[in-house]
């Protein structure tokens, strides 16, 4: 298994103000392509793949704006959620929408 070379906890919003959303989000090496994948864990009660866009736009502000890297065409996003032994690999499309579809584990 590869050992991340970033990992933070980020918050998001939830549409609620007293209660936002919380994943860990864990930064690898990047694939043979070039692309950065990345782990993104649920860790409060909120599902995160009903808040992408807000997780997506935390994430690309405070971490990959930085490294001059675009989210959705240079990464490989993955969602893992709380009790489920899935992973959900994020697909975007070149109109700006996306997609999700399950997978195992892209770290075993």
């Amino acid at each position: 298994m590869k050992n991340p070379l970033f990992e933070k906890d980020i918050l998001y919003k939830t549409g609620t103000e007293k209660e936002p959303g919380s994943v860990c989000v864990r930064i690898y090496p990047p694939d043979i392509t070039g692309r950065v994948p990345l782990l993104i864990e649920q860790k409060s009660n909120h599902d995160p793949l009903e808040y992408i866009d807000p997780i997506i736009a935390v994430l690309q502000a405070d971490i990959f704006d930085r490294m001059q890297i675009d989210i959705k065409t240079q990464s490989i996003p993955y969602f893992k959620k709380r009790q489920e032994k899935d992973y959900y690999l994020l697909k975007f499309s070149e109109d700006g929408t996306y997609s999700t579809e399950a997978t195992k584990s892209p770290y075993s």
